[in-house]
């Protein structure tokens, strides 16, 4: 499935690879690889600054990186006592 997304965006019209990549970066968010996830984002945010989704989709993929990140300490180190909000 990745490599057909990255294979559309060398396929596809000029005007439409912010949406490619839009899904692409989702997809990575979805499975956990916000880094990747993030970096494809702002590749689609340059293409489409304009685009509310991808504003909304970058501020969803900082909110799960920094939530799986804080139950990551708080499951290895026990040093969050709200573990359970995380």
């Amino acid at each position: 499935m990745l490599g057909c997304l990255f294979r559309s965006v060398a396929i596809a019209p000029t005007h439409s690879h912010d949406i490619i990549l839009f899904s692409l970066a989702d997809f990575l968010a979805r499975i956990a690889r916000f880094k990747d996830a993030l970096r494809i984002a702002k590749r689609a945010l340059a293409l489409n600054s304009a685009s509310p989704s991808l504003h909304f989709l970058i501020a969803n993929i900082y909110a799960a990186s920094v939530s799986t990140f804080g139950r990551s300490i708080c499951v290895n180190s026990g040093a969050c006592s709200r573990c359970e909000v995380l």
